[in-house]
């Protein structure tokens, strides 16, 4: 499933499609589609238009609808806080989900949710070890590019640099996972 949108980028057109099974292909203006057709800068706004409105279905899908307990905890919160309105993507903590919420300590709870999603692949939790040992600049580069897929004019842009220097670190950033994985 889909979660995150990927930015259009007009002057570095691409598409880079994850298959199930961990392998991926990137997809640029120019490249031989598989019955021989040219592939061009519009088949690829096309293909990004495509992945972000799955993200955008699947995040509206897979959000359960609030249980009353939680449409109470929200009217609690704005009333709270008045002239105000809970977020969109609000969740109930898990603090709602008990009774007498002051006395338990919901962290064995929060620990368990976390083993049970990232025990499955030790290579992500190596990606980010690695990922945690690179610069400051590497580092948010390296996100933003790769995993963001921001370009790399705005990445510069945030980060206050030129767009050679975003392009050096995302580099000195791959290189280092090549070395260390």
């Amino acid at each position: 499933m889909l979660f995150h949108k990927i930015t259009w980028d007009e002057d570095h057109p691409f598409y880079t499609y994850h298959s199930a099974s961990g392998t991926s292909i990137t997809i640029r203006p120019g490249d031989k589609s598989p019955d021989g057709r040219t592939v061009t800068k519009e088949d690829i706004r096309i293909l990004v238009s495509l992945h972000n409105a799955e993200v955008k279905n699947n995040i509206k899908n897979c959000k359960a609808p609030l249980s009353d307990r939680e449409k109470a905890a929200v009217r609690e919160w704005e009333e709270s806080h008045p002239g105000e309105k809970a977020p969109a993507k609000w969740n109930a903590s898990l603090d709602c989900i008990v009774d007498d919420h002051e006395e338990m300590d919901c962290t064995p709870i929060m620990y368990e949710i976390y083993n049970r999603t990232h025990a499955e692949n030790p290579a992500i939790d190596r990606l980010w070890e690695l990922i945690d040992q690179m610069t400051e600049v590497q580092r948010r580069a390296f996100i933003m590019f790769r995993l963001e897929h921001k370009p790399l004019k705005e990445i510069a842009a945030e980060l206050g640099c030129c767009v050679s220097a975003v392009s050096r670190a995302v580099s000195r950033a791959e290189d280092f996972i090549r070395e260390n994985f």
